[in-house]
């Protein structure tokens, strides 16, 4: 009997986990402001996506979350930052980490079937012999978070790191390892 059982909890498993990302889209970002409902709560935040030049090959993508709102100094536009998992850091703006051969870093704002609220995803690969190579990339999720408690030193709304997993595969540029393994 514990057999089947056991049979069952991880067919169960491999089921729900690989359906979880079968329905992922990303959200086209143009440059500049880009009002997006980030949550799903019918009020439209602000992304605002900047390219910065370096005039060498390591220029790269800056994003900013913005949102409107009222707090005790009255209506506000107030910075959603990026929770750092490794450092517990929060950072106001997101960025990219571009080489000439490939994107060693990006982010991307993913929707899902099963929930109005979008998916900030963090796609990353060591950079340990320059920016050329294939590795294992690593796929970060994170989800928005308020700060409902007013813990002190944390922003009132944050992208705040809840999964990893690492690519099949390995790559040079992380938006070919998300089309192929997370977008469909």
């Amino acid at each position: 009997m514990s057999r089947v059982f056991q049979f069952v909890f991880i067919a169960t498993a491999l089921i729900y986990s690989t359906a979880a990302y079968a329905r992922m889209e990303a959200v086209p970002l143009k440059y500049g402001s880009n009002p997006i409902d980030l949550d799903g709560d019918g009020k439209t935040e602000q992304v605002i996506k900047t390219w910065r030049e370096n005039f060498n090959a390591h220029g790269y993508y800056g994003y900013l979350f913005l949102e409107e709102r009222e707090s005790y100094k009255g209506q506000i536009t107030s910075t959603i930052t990026v929770l750092a998992p490794d450092k517990g850091l929060h950072r106001d703006m997101a960025r990219s980490n571009e080489g000439v051969d490939c994107t060693v870093t990006d982010f991307t704002l993913i929707r899902t079937d099963n929930d109005p609220a979008l998916v900030l995803l963090r796609s990353s690969r060591p950079i340990t012999d320059g920016y050329s190579g294939n590795y294992p990339v690593t796929f970060e999720f994170y989800k928005l978070t308020r700060n409902e408690e007013g813990l002190p030193g944390d922003p009132y709304r944050y992208w705040k790191w809840y999964k990893s997993i690492t690519s099949k595969q390995k790559y040079c540029d992380v938006h070919k390892a998300m089309n192929a393994e997370i977008l469909q």
